[in-house]
Order: structure tokens, then sequence, then C-alpha cells
């Protein structure tokens, strides 16, 4: 494997150029799907379909009126899933959909969907291109089939439409938030806000000092050479459409009389482990333009002369169809004997 995180290399070795676009992404997905990154980690297949069997992999803790949290059984301790996908677009890596007032809305960025002072609304979200891989869909609506069976669940509060899967029209993407700002404890000292920042959400804590930054900020990294590197460090720095990303994340189901329920997958952290870029998963000179051997023949140049009376068509600016170009057309033709079939 390249030492450039950008390059990369199929699970079992061979350049991403030597197999077919489709069969080679399902090779990559599938290998990573069932190798998470650590041990600790579960993968999100394993763990849905152990729901049905006598020794589950997690199980749901109530850990607030509204939250069910899969956890590992007999505890509290909060899961963290693993799971492989197509990445189609993200919010800005440092500021989310928060833009002050004054601020310029980014480009593709829907304006209803921005939050112009720091709130629960405020997150970073990652969509998943799953017109091909409907993966994170189907484990969901699996997933789901055992939340009414919660004890203490209220079956009379419905499942919001939001991301269920149920309309073909919004199955194309896939999303996963995950929160920029808590609210703050009042009995707890003032956290320290991290030295890596961005201004925006500096300034925007000094007027509502009652939330604080989300200690549990996704972290991004890509794999180069079996090590996770920053992904910031890499090249390109940004995750680009259709690379393959291995998502750690924890998962709860919300539910409320107001909102309805539905579940909320909050990533931990996004590592590359393919490139999206295309020329690491098709074959250059499949797209290259033949090239003639200038050595054989060489290109025409500027004041080269020929043998033979020839010379161009009088320029004429008229209608193409008026008697005046017919006759020039003939007259060149004369002049240097020329045949011309119409």
């Amino acid at each position: 494997m390249s030492g450039d995180p950008s390059h990369r290399t199929s699970p079992d070795g061979l350049s991403l150029s030597s197999q077919p676009l489709g069969n080679r992404t399902r090779a990559i997905l599938e290998h990573w799907n069932a190798r998470p990154l650590r041990k600790t980690d579960i993968s999100f297949r394993n763990a849905v379909e152990s729901l049905a069997s006598d020794k589950p992999l997690v199980e749901f803790s109530q850990l607030s009126p509204a939250r069910w949290t899969l956890c590992t059984p007999g505890t509290q301790s909060v899961a963290v899933l693993s799971h492989s996908a197509i990445f189609a677009v993200a919010d800005d890596y440092a500021t989310g959909n928060l833009v002050p007032i004054g601020q310029p809305v980014p480009p593709g960025m829907v304006e209803d969907k921005v939050e112009r002072f720091p709130s629960l609304k405020c997150s970073y979200t990652f969509v998943f291109d799953t017109t091909q891989d409907t993966s994170l869909y189907d484990l969901q609506r699996e997933l789901e089939t055992h939340v009414p069976s919660l004890p203490g669940w209220n079956k009379d509060i419905p499942r919001r439409r939001w991301q269920s899967g149920t309309d073909s029209q919004y199955t194309q993407r896939f999303r996963m938030r995950a929160p920029m700002f808590v609210l703050r404890d009042k009995r707890a000292p003032v956290p320290d806000i991290p030295k890596d920042t961005h201004r925006w959400l500096v300034d925007g804590l000094k007027e509502r000092p009652w939330f604080t930054i989300n200690p549990a900020t996704p972290k991004l990294f890509a794999l180069a050479d079996g090590k996770i590197v920053d992904l910031a460090r890499c090249t390109p720095n940004i995750f680009v459409k259709g690379d393959v990303l291995v998502t750690t994340f924890v998962l709860s189901v919300i539910a409320t009389e107001k909102g309805g329920w539905g579940p909320e997958l909050a990533p931990v952290e996004l590592v590359r482990v393919a490139s999206g870029d295309p020329r690491n998963w098709v074959n250059p000179a499949d797209y290259a333009i033949p090239v003639v051997d200038a050595g054989l023949r060489p290109s025409l140049a500027e004041g080269e002369e020929f043998e033979g009376r020839h010379s161009a068509l009088p320029l004429y600016r008229g209608s193409l169809n008026s008697p005046q170009l017919t006759k020039a057309i003939h007259r060149t033709m004369k002049r240097t004997s020329l045949m011309v079939t119409y």
C-alpha cells in the first residue's frame, strides 16, 4: 500500500483497477464490514442479527426517558458499532451547519438547515451513497423490528418518516449526525474549549454559555500502510465522493410524543480505507486518446509547402446559399482543376 492515503489496494492486495467497479466495491465493503478496526468494536450486521439469538452481542438500555441505546449486554456501557459505506458529501468538518449572521451560506447547504447560533440543532452531518449499497437501510429496518418489544415502550408513538427507508425517493442517501454542542451541567466547572475549535463556535458560546462543545465530536482519519493517519495530514485531506469509509458509531432510538421515534446513528470516527479518486478505480488507458507517433507522422507546421496548385476557398461573409458564393466556388474549382461532386 502506498504511503499516500489517497492510493489504495483492495483487501487481497490487488490494484483497485484490476477488477470491475461493482465487484471491487462490493468486495471492499464486505471486507471491512467483517473486520472492525478494533476487536472491541462490533460489526453492525453481527450486532443486528444477534438480537434475534439467545446470545445477543448488544441490547437496548434505557439511559433516559426518551433514549434507548445499544449497550453491551447486562451493562450500560455503550456499544461501538462498525460499518463501511460509500461517502457522498458532508458539512464543513469544523463548523457543520453553523453559519453566523453575516456569513454566506456555503454552496450546497440547504438554507433551511442553517443554524445562526449555537443550539441542539447544530450538527456535523456525513452523508453516504446508498443507491447501490443499501445495507445501512436494510440493517436499520431489521433493527427496528425489535423496538416495539422494548420494556416500557409506548406503542402509540409513531415512527417518524425521516430516513425511515419507506420512501424510495429518499433512499439514495443515508445521513449520520453528531451534535456540535451539548448542554452544560450548571453544577460542573466550565469545560475547556479545545484549542483547534473554530472561532465561530467559540464566539457563539460566549453568547450562549449554557452550551459547550460536544466532547465526542467525530474524528476523521485515513488508513495508510496499515496505520491510522489524521485526515488533515493526508492527500487529499478531505473525504472525496466515492471514498469507502469505515465508520464507528453509537446507536440510540429516540422517542418523543411530539416528534415520533426513530434511530439515531452518531458517528464516533470515520476512516477512509479506499479512495474514490477515479484514477485509482479504472485503468487510465481505457479513457485515453490515442497519440500519433510524431516520429512517423510529424504535425503540420505553419509555412510548410506542398506540391501542386492548391488554394483555399475565398472567405465569404454572405449567405451560404447566395449566387455570389456559388460563383466564387466555381472560380476556385476551375483555377485548381478540382472536381467536386454534390
